[in-house]
């Protein structure tokens, strides 16, 4: 599979661009990408967006088109053993390529089927016994409460596409294998909840 994250002018794919991709192959954890990208006129970059992800519009302007940035994150993913995109709310990332391809009229091999780290954290959780977070009777496990769990940091403010990808790569490692993955990480220790549910301890 492909853990990948974006960077975009806002929530929805229609009507906000998409700006950055990271992406790393979860089986070769040095494959990595990073792209950034400009935006057409007829999409709108929100104030609150920027604040997120730290760019701004000058720097955004500078980059390559968003079709450039398609067809290089298909040539680096060419080669993976599962069209399948990761990630934490991965459906999220998955549309706003999948609506920037269909603009730009590329042909791609990715599954609308994702794998979502939320998913997998929240089965963890239930398996050990502890109470998933909930307010109003609402779920509430957002990505840093997931890391959390697995002795990881919050992830880097302002996000980066990269970054977000390596971190999620690294939970998917630790809530799967309670491995380590991406050396980046390796400081941070793995819960020892964790390894007994992975049948390390």
């Amino acid at each position: 599979m492909l853990v990948v994250d974006v960077e975009t002018g806002g929530l929805s794919p229609k009507e906000n661009p998409l700006l950055s991709i990271g992406a790393v192959y979860f089986e070769e954890p040095e494959n990595r990408f990073y792209g950034e990208c400009n935006t057409s006129y007829f999409k709108t970059v929100t104030p609150q967006a920027l604040e997120v992800n730290g760019l701004n519009m000058a720097d955004i302007q500078k980059q390559q088109s968003p079709k450039a940035l398609l067809e290089s994150f298909f040539e680096f993913s060419k080669y993976v053993s599962s069209f399948t995109i990761a990630g934490e709310n991965p459906a999220f990332d998955r549309d706003f390529i999948f609506e920037t391809a269909k603009e730009y009229k590329i042909k791609h091999n990715f599954s609308h089927r994702t794998v979502d780290l939320h998913s997998l954290v929240y089965a963890y959780l239930l398996h050990i016994g502890e109470k998933v977070p909930l307010k109003d009777q609402k779920n509430k496990l957002h990505a840093d409460k997931s890391y959390e769990y697995l002795g990881l940091p919050a992830e880097e403010r302002p996000h980066n596409a990269l970054n977000g990808a390596l971190i999620e790569a690294e939970a998917f490692s630790r809530v799967i294998y309670g491995k380590n993955l991406i050396p980046e990480f390796k400081e941070y220790e793995i819960p020892e909840k964790l390894l007994k549910y992975n049948n390390i301890l």
